[in-house]
């Protein structure tokens, strides 16, 4: 609405009245004087009149015209599904205005459970950020730079002239981090975010999880009791000799666990499959079998297992003739290392 002042200052004059002398005290107060004693003085005749407001420097109506409104300039998006097989993968999305500030969107896609496949938007997760272009006319390239989250990036020109910013830590579950490449185009492909989401959403509506193989302890397997406490467990193979039984625990990415002993795999043991969480001290808890479960301890920067197993040995027609109680220290394999 429009408001309007006006101020004023009212001029005002003194009326000065002329009093006329009485002839003399005998003269009767309903008769007039026919000479007046002194000349009456004119109405305001010795006061200059004060023109209305002309003192006051009038104020000037305010605008009624609303401040241009920020287009969108370049669009943002990225992506990183490294880890899609083992949590899910995060997709980005965003926009740049003209007034030189932006917001970047991140949805995180399952792999596993009742959100999987379905990209979800969490308020906590957007970026903001401020961003200015320069050009450098000798060079003819421009640059991008820009501050997220008050961290500086630059962004350069690649070969179809969008800019690339490399290399942004983003973090997700408490304190884990990777790196997402941001490519910004004057090309808006989604105009709103929800129609982003759809894509995201038709994009992994068919991708399925595969299992890989997250950590790998392993370690020999020895006698737990008797006499031979502490002492290599051996397969006997008849006349192929005798050979030292290992064992091996595999973490899947599908929250999945493989338990082996035996030579060259369970030959000469047994293979069981079983599941694994982290629990409050952050380590796996392995769950096997009925309901048999083995529980990491830190070592160092990684963990190992115990794992104590009940050996069956079986008679020629596979009946169970005895049992024996083994032992397994289960340590973390570097999986770079070589033999």
């Amino acid at each position: 609405m429009k408001k309007s002042f006006a101020f004023g200052i009212l001029a005002a004059s003194s009326l000065l009245v002329a009093c006329g002398a009485a002839s003399n005290s005998s003269t009767p107060a309903s008769t007039p004087a026919s000479t007046p004693a002194s000349t009456p003085v004119s109405e305001a005749s010795s006061a200059t009149p004060v023109s209305e407001a002309s003192s006051v420097t009038p104020v000037q109506e305010a605008s009624s015209e609303a401040p241009a409104e920020a287009t969108v300039v370049y669009a943002v998006s990225g992506s990183n599904d490294e880890l899609y097989n083992m949590f899910g993968a995060f997709e980005f999305y965003g926009f740049l205005y003209s007034d030189h500030t932006g917001i970047i969107y991140r949805a995180t896609v399952g792999s596993t459970g009742e959100n999987k496949n379905i990209p979800v938007v969490d308020e906590a997760d957007n970026l903001e950020l401020r961003y200015k272009v320069t050009v450098d006319e000798e060079e003819n390239i421009s640059t991008l730079e820009a501050s997220i989250n008050k961290t500086k990036y630059t962004g350069y020109q690649d070969q179809s002239g969008n800019f690339v910013i490399k290399d942004f830590k983003f973090t997700f579950a408490g304190s884990y981090s990777r790196p997402v490449d941001f490519t910004i185009s004057e090309t808006v492909p989604y105009e709103t975010v929800d129609a982003w989401k759809e894509a995201i959403a038709e994009k992994y509506a068919s991708r399925v999880a595969e299992a890989t193989v997250l950590d790998t302890f392993a370690g020999p397997v020895n006698y737990a009791d008797g006499e031979e406490a502490g002492q290599p467990f051996m397969a006997n193979f008849g006349s192929y000799g005798t050979f030292p039984v290992t064992a091996k625990l595999e973490v899947l990415s599908d929250f999945t666990a493989k338990l082996v002993y035996g030579v060259g795999g369970a030959n000469g043991g047994a293979s069981f499959d079983g599941t694994w969480a982290v629990n409050n001290d952050t380590v796996h808890v392995i769950t096997y079998g009925e309901n048999k479960q083995i529980v990491g301890v830190k070592d160092g920067t990684h963990e190992k297992f115990t794992w104590n197993i009940a050996h069956e040995v079986k008679g020629e027609s596979g009946e169970v003739v005895s049992t024996i109680n083994l032992t397994a220290e289960l340590v973390w394999v570097d999986p770079t290392a070589t033999n």
